[in-house]
Parts: structure tokens; sequence; C-alpha cells
């Protein structure tokens, strides 16, 4: 569908008989700029993703096409998404830049629109009101300000920094040992610990000491060997026309009796199974036949 031109919302919900599934952009996004210029952030409590009509602001970039529903029901879309390094000044003094992740480059928006929702529940920023301003903290550290005018319209106050300007940059996601194990180039988790424990690099720095979620989905795909195996909706008709095995080992203790691999043997038509104990990877055929014997005997009524 183009983007050049917008779709009421009612014609793309009859059309499509689902509920609305994508982002969302404030009352914000449909007035006349109250800001000094089009290159202002606006801090929107109502849009779900931070946005920017300018694509030569945004790094990392990679296609991406999302529907939009701005205030008015009028559907638009996105072209990419990427990062902007923003370089804010708090109390007339310029601070650390910070960098916004997942901003969405919408061609057709008037405004630069940043997401006041997706900082609080996806990068777990506070955001304290008062009178005049508008405060976003992380952990503690009061990161940028919007100023907030006359309209009741806030806008951050610094600007948007070149790409050659990015360095030391400040991400508005927590620094913790899983946002290292991705930086890393996805090390154990361990080996990060005693990184920081023992001081073996500089410059890495922890906001918060978590225990990082042991599941990491990069790892695991990577770890994979294959892909699961769908099932067939085949099962044998006959006993021992197909057997099932897999040889585990060598685990860490031997047994009383030397063994240190064992074998697992199933039948595909009656789920008999059996696992043998086995000395060496070289025993599996000589388990085999002892599973064969045992199995034949058993259907003969002999054991």
């Amino acid at each position: 569908m183009s983007a050049n031109k917008g779709l009421n919302i009612a014609q793309y919900v009859s059309k499509n008989n689902s509920k609305w599934n994508g982002e969302t952009a404030g009352l914000t996004s449909l007035k006349t700029t109250t800001s000094k210029t089009h290159n202002d952030w606006n801090a929107d409590t109502g849009a779900t993703s931070h946005m920017t009509p300018y694509h030569h602001w945004l790094i990392d970039y990679k296609p991406y096409v999302v529907p939009i529903k701005l205030a008015d029901n009028t559907i638009v879309y996105s072209a990419g998404v990427g990062s902007v390094v923003f370089n804010p000044i708090i109390e007339g003094k310029k601070c650390r830049p910070v960098q916004f992740t997942r901003v969405l480059h919408v061609p057709m928006l008037r405004h630069n629109l940043l997401s006041v929702l997706f900082l609080t529940r996806q990068r777990k920023f506070k955001v304290h009101i008062d009178a005049d301003h508008m405060h976003f903290i992380l952990d503690g550290d009061r990161l940028f300000v919007a100023s907030i005018n006359d309209d009741n319209s806030a806008f951050l106050n610094g600007s948007t920094v070149s790409h050659s300007e990015t360095a030391r940059i400040s991400s508005t996601l927590p620094l913790n040992y899983e946002l290292w194990h991705r930086r890393l180039a996805h090390v154990n988790h361990d080996d990060v610990k005693k990184l920081v424990a023992h001081n073996l690099v500089t410059g890495i720095k922890l906001d918060s000491r978590i225990a990082p979620d042991p599941i990491c989905e990069p790892c695991l795909a990577g770890k994979m060997h294959a892909n699961p195996f769908p099932p067939t909706g085949h099962i044998s008709s006959k006993p021992l026309d197909l057997i099932h095995m897999d040889v585990h080992g060598p685990i860490p203790t031997q047994s009383h009796s030397g063994c240190r691999y064992y074998a697992i043997f199933v039948d595909d038509c009656t789920k008999f199974k059996i696992t043998i104990a086995i000395r060496k990877k070289s025993d599996t055929f000589a388990a085999f036949k002892s599973f064969h014997l045992l199995r034949t005997s058993s259907r003969r009524g002999t054991e």
C-alpha cells in the first residue's frame, strides 16, 4: 500500500477485518508547530514510538514499514527505522549526548515526536513534570529536559547531533549485564561479571546489577545445529521395522561397571524403549544387538 496518500482508519479496519495493531501518534502530530524550529523534538504522551520525518538524522538505518494512525484517524506509513543522537541542554549547560533507539522514519509526519510511553514502558525512564518542564530520569540520572510552552506542548532542550558527532553517546538502554553481554559479542555472563569484578578492562559502566535474563535468543539460535524436525505423522506397522536411537556421553562420573556412555533405543511401532549403559561409543552396535535380542524375546513371551 502506498504511503503517499492517507487512508481513513475505518476503511483500513474494515478492509483487514481486525483490530488496530500498528503505531499511533498523538494530537501534536497534526498541530502547526509552536517550537522555534521544525528540528525540535516534541515530547508526546500519545505516540507509541519515536518518529521523525528526517532520513538524514538516522544512523543504523533499516527499511521498515508499519502503519501509523494519526489523531484524525488517517493512516501514514513509516519508511524505515534507526537511531538518532540528541545533544541535550540542562540549565543552560550542554550534557552528554543521548541516543534514541528505534526511531521510525515517517516522511509524511509534520514534527519530530519523542514517545514518552516508549521511554517509560520499554526503557524504564521516570518522567517528572513540574509547571515549566518535563524531566527524563534514568537510574537516578536526569538525561534530558523538555520545556513546556504556553500551548502546553513540551519540546526537548538541545539539538540533534550530526553523524560525525556521535562519539561518547549515552544509550537510553540500561547499562546492565545483559547489555554488556550483547555488546561484547554475546560472551557468557560469568565472564562479563569477572571483567567487572576484577577491573580487567576500562570503560565498562554498570547502572544496574540485576541478574540478566538467562534466555538469550541470538545465543540459542547460534548454538542450534539444525532446525527442529517436523513430525511426519508416520508410524511403523510392525515392531522392529524402525528404531530410533541416540548415544549420550561421556558423562562426568563413571559408573561402577566403568560405563561413561549410554544408548537409548525406541521402537517406532510399539514405543518400547530401553536405555543401555556402555563403556565406549564403539560399543553402540553391541548394545543395539542386545536391544534387538531383548525385544525379540519379549515378543515371543520368553522374557
